[in-house]
């Protein structure tokens, strides 16, 4: 019976991703969210931008300036379009579902939210239930590999990232290409 108990913690704790995935699409679907299919066509977003608290005013000034205003894209920014009161978990998982991409926008802060790292999970969660290509990184600011965790990592070997230019190097021409690849990246052409 011990074993028993332990081998089901252990499995519990292995596939915890997972099984937060699978129960956050179960409460959606309960409480009357259907995800669009890819078979169903269009999303309702382009693109689902995951970032750190610290890099809010930048997300919601120069990215939807750059991407909604000039280039046309329809994102979903959680600190905008999550309803107030709403759980939160289930919000992340509607908006991975109904997003063509999720962008990470990565800083060397980006994991110490709690909710970031829950929608790298969700995100890898739902490339592996769909298999189609989800998650798109960008590098907002430097950071050192050995300081990334493993899931990152994996994604950056990808080659699917885009660098933000650094502060000193920064070129109407370079800002210019920078938002074009984000754009094009996330762009629905399905």
């Amino acid at each position: 019976m011990f074993v028993a108990v332990v081998l089901g913690l252990v499995l519990m704790y292995r596939y915890r991703w997972k099984l937060r995935y699978l129960r956050n699409v179960a409460i959606a679907k309960f409480i009357g969210f259907e995800p669009k299919k890819p078979h169903q066509g269009i999303f309702k977003y382009d693109a689902f931008l995951v970032y750190d608290s610290d890099d809010m005013q930048f997300v919601l000034n120069e990215c939807v300036q750059e991407l909604e205003v000039r280039r046309g894209l329809k994102l979903c920014i959680g600190d905008r379009d999550f309803m107030p009161g709403t759980y939160v978990a289930s919000d992340i998982v509607s908006a991975v579902q109904n997003s063509y991409r999720t962008v990470l926008l990565v800083t060397p802060e980006f994991y110490d939210d709690d909710y970031v790292e829950y929608a790298v999970n969700m995100a890898i969660n739902e490339e592996i239930h769909t298999s189609r290509q989800v998650l798109h990184l960008c590098l907002y600011q430097p950071v050192a590999l050995a300081e990334m965790p493993r899931d990152l990592v994996a994604i950056l070997k990808r080659n699917e990232f885009i660098e933000y230019p650094p502060e000193e190097e920064i070129t109407p021409g370079l800002i210019e290409n920078f938002w074009d690849q984000l754009s094009a990246a996330a762009r629905q052409t399905d």
